[in-house]
């Protein structure tokens, strides 16, 4: 009876082993849809040129990656397009300044869940941007207004944050009316409301900016803020190129005010 329970527990065993071996195999030498779907993405954002028609120049570049891709709406600030993902979805690219930047309906919300904060709230922002209420100006109130509440900041009284450097920062996003960009702050010892506890604080400056297209912080100096007014990402990064910049994961997230 005891040699059997032990050849029980050793069939078990190997059992549960060869399991865990297929589980980590899958993922080490297999990719996932929505890093396949995101990766082409980055792709066709990468390939766009804003100079020209913006239209004609996104569409030149997501049918260079995905022929078969079709535009199913197109908007002042966004084109959504169909069979772009072989796995299916809604693919938004979203007019950012001079670049535009992508997102799939059916993969975000797994891809957004192991990426870092800020990625998220700066896709978040865009789309957010995309939606106003006709009427609603587009301004940098009206987007942090808006951003602040889609990402549940007032059952926590915050907007998301995240560790950079071993620091905690607010993630802000900021709308510039000059150049239509929206870039995305980090804020530190920041609180949202005014002393009325009603009226939020609307961000100019901040004390980290975050570069998108490396998934990179750049940090500031202790006394030294980053104001982005009239400015373009180019001449941004080239201001901000003195300072250190930070490579942030997922794990260094804050799980606080996130819309899943």
């Amino acid at each position: 009876m005891k040699k059997k329970i032990i050849t029980l527990i050793s069939i078990i065993a190997v059992v549960a082993l060869i399991v865990a071996g297929g589980l980590y195999a899958k993922d080490k030498f297999f990719s996932k849809p929505y890093d396949e779907c995101f990766e082409l993405i980055h792709k066709i954002e990468k390939q766009y040129d804003s100079q020209g028609n913006i239209y004609a120049n996104l569409d030149k570049a997501v049918k260079k990656y995905a022929p078969e891709a079709k535009v199913a709406v197109e908007e002042e600030r966004f084109v959504k397009y169909e069979n772009v993902c072989k796995n299916g979805g809604s693919v938004f690219f979203y007019f950012n300044g001079d670049q535009v930047v992508g997102t799939c309906t059916k993969h975000q919300s797994k891809h957004f869940k192991y990426s870092s904060r800020a990625y998220k709230v700066y896709h978040d922002a865009l789309h957010v941007a995309s939606t106003l209420k006709d009427g609603v100006v587009l301004n940098n109130e009206s987007l942090q207004e808006a951003t602040f509440y889609y990402e549940n900041g007032l059952s926590h009284m915050s907007y998301p944050k995240m560790k950079i450097n071993g620091q905690e920062y607010s993630i802000v996003p900021y709308y510039d009316e000059g150049t239509h960009l929206i870039s995305v702050l980090g804020v530190k010892n920041f609180k949202p409301f005014e002393n009325d506890g009603q009226t939020l604080k609307y961000v100019t400056d901040g004390d980290a900016y975050y570069d998108y297209d490396h998934q990179e912080w750049y940090i500031t100096s202790s006394n030294i803020s980053i104001n982005l007014e009239g400015k373009t990402r180019a001449s941004i990064l080239q201001e901000l190129s003195q300072y250190s910049k930070v490579k942030v994961k997922a794990e260094d997230n804050i799980d606080l005010s996130v819309k899943d």
